[in-house]
């Protein structure tokens, strides 16, 4: 399928039968994809998409916005419904985020470095993880397939490691990059690509020194 989008799209997904996005403008649209023809359902929110995820049931989308809010949305019988919206008390502005594995943890990175863990269970912030430069953005999240691993990219380049269960940096890697403007992982959680402005490299959880 071609979906005609009149704004221009700053986050993508695709889950079961659906596909989502976001724009600068602050759209979050869905397409349902159970027919032939598939069927659109938008809304709109306060500021710019900086990230959109598909719940691995497909039945719910979230998003994260640029003024600092998670926006949790329902998507059934062709249409999107906003039913919860979550900030921290800082406020602080959102620049890259990453829905867990399992769906119900949400990792949203800011302006000034930190990652906000969200507890979709409890409705809650469960953790605020910080450390080095205070003013080093956020520029890229991705979360290992098994959920232990975070993989956090930074304005300057450098790139963090997480061990989500303890909760602290396991590797930092110095910029090898000008820039990291995306992060992932592969299935099995044994490899790690960033790339940015320079082209794109890999690592290995070996070369972290971590088993």
């Amino acid at each position: 399928h071609t979906f005609a989008f009149k704004a221009v799209a700053t986050a993508a997904a695709i889950g079961k039968g659906l596909v989502v996005a976001g724009t600068k403008s602050g759209i979050i649209r869905a397409y349902f994809l159970s027919s032939d023809e598939p069927i659109s359902s938008s809304i709109a929110v306060k500021s710019a998409i900086v990230n959109i995820s598909v719940h691995p049931t497909g039945e719910h989308v979230v998003a994260c916005t640029s003024d600092g809010h998670v926006i949790v949305c329902i998507a059934e019988d062709g249409q999107l419904q906003e039913v919860a919206s979550f900030s921290a008390p800082s406020k602080e502005s959102y620049t890259s985020a990453a829905l867990h594995p399992d769906g119900l943890i949400y990792v949203a990175g800011t302006s000034t470095g930190k990652l906000h863990v969200w507890d979709f269970k409890n409705k809650a912030l469960a953790a605020t993880l910080q450390e080095g430069d205070a003013e080093d953005a956020v520029s890229a999240i991705a979360i290992s397939n098994n959920g232990y691993h975070i993989g956090v990219g930074h304005a300057s380049a450098t790139l963090k490691f997480w061990d989500l269960r303890k909760q602290k940096v396991v590797a930092t890697l110095p910029a090898q990059l000008g820039s990291i403007q995306t992060v992932a992982f592969d299935k099995a959680g044994k490899y790690a690509a960033f790339g940015g402005k320079g082209g794109i490299r890999v690592t290995t959880i070996k070369e972290w020194g971590t088993t």
